[in-house]
């Protein structure tokens, strides 16, 4: 019997973030703290939109994104996040929600630029309004 999430083969069909792990360093520059997260994602092995989560992170964030291609028929990807202002669960949440729109575009994603209008924002406007 096929369950939520999973395939006919079994196998899962859910693509999220495995892990994330705490900066190894931070740097700064004149606007504040730097931090380069890597952790790994999770997706089917025939998922082929790591180049258009790269593309749509890049274009929202002046951080940058690099995910890994499937190897070995794994359903994890590494993936690297470097220059970010935010916290890490800012990055872990800031990723899911760019997931959850390309799963939402994928049939009609040829590439990132298919996904419709994507205004450029800075770090800053896409956290929202500082909290106290």
């Amino acid at each position: 019997m096929k369950q939520p999430g999973m395939n006919e083969q079994g196998t899962d069909e859910q693509i999220g973030i495995d892990s994330i792990l705490p900066p190894r360093l931070h740097r700064s520059d004149e606007d504040g703290v730097l931090s380069d997260y890597q952790g790994y994602l999770h997706a089917p092995v025939t998922w082929t939109h790591e180049r258009d989560l790269e593309k749509l992170w890049n274009r929202k964030h002046s951080s940058r994104l690099g995910v890994g291609l499937c190897v070995a028929g794994s359903p994890r990807r590494h993936f690297m996040i470097s220059n970010v202002r935010h916290s890490i669960d800012w990055a872990r949440s800031e990723l899911e929600v760019l997931i959850a729109e390309l799963e939402q575009t994928t049939d009609a994603v040829v590439g990132a630029a298919t996904v419709g209008p994507i205004e450029t924002a800075t770090d800053d406007e896409a956290a929202g309004p500082a909290q106290n």
